[in-house]
């Protein structure tokens, strides 16, 4: 007899145990909605203020939310996956030409770094928050290195206010091929205004 009740109290404890572990996981998994969808909150916030007058900007949303993942194994920030449309490489090109996309991530990052320094002078003298929407966007391919994903990592975090990023999905040789029709390396482009950059990403939903 007592085996039976020791036997029936260790059935009720691993019971209670196996309840308070559904009942944990229940709510690990509501905190994990819910911070996602605050970060899908603030990222519709940041988005271009050209792109959310757009009607199309919820099919925009739409798609960069369809496909994201960090961009590298312990990145710290998930970026969307995306195709590059005729529109894209169209913009790219112009951008490019006329000044308003740098590619390479080393002019990338001394762009980024000469802009920073002139919003912190104008900061330190007025008493406004720095605007916290994106107005310049990288693109990056799908081939390229741990270090060159941490550092592409590095950057949004270093100008998380105003930098978002897509990964898109080819090499960078088929990137440089489309951009400049001839054999090229390009693993990255840096769109640094904000007006292409609504044109961008609204050029990611014609295919």
């Amino acid at each position: 007899m007592p085996a039976l009740v020791a036997h029936a109290l260790r059935a009720e404890i691993q019971g209670a145990r196996d309840t308070r572990y559904i009942e944990t996981q229940r709510q690990h998994a509501f905190v994990w909605s819910t911070q996602l969808a605050s970060r899908t909150l603030r990222a519709l916030i940041r988005l271009p203020k050209d792109l959310l007058d757009d009607p199309r900007h919820g099919a925009v949303t739409e798609l960069l939310g369809a496909e994201v993942a960090p961009l590298w194994e312990s990145g710290r920030h998930s970026v969307p996956t995306v195709p590059l449309t005729q529109g894209l490489v169209h913009i790219l090109r112009q951008t490019l030409h006329t000044g308003l996309a740098v590619q390479g991530f080393e002019l990338i990052s001394k762009k980024l770094a000469a802009e920073q320094l002139g919003l912190d002078a104008v900061s330190s003298k007025s008493p406004a928050p720095p605007s916290a929407r994106v107005s310049r966007l990288l693109i990056v391919a799908n081939d390229g290195s741990k270090r060159f994903y941490r550092d592409c990592d590095g950057l949004l975090t270093r100008y998380a206010l105003r930098l978002a990023a897509c990964r898109l999905d080819l090499t960078g040789d088929a990137l440089g091929e489309a951009l400049f029709g001839q054999p090229k390396l390009v693993r990255s482009v840096l769109i640094v205004d904000k007006k292409a950059v609504s044109r961008a990403l609204l050029s990611l939903l014609a295919t």
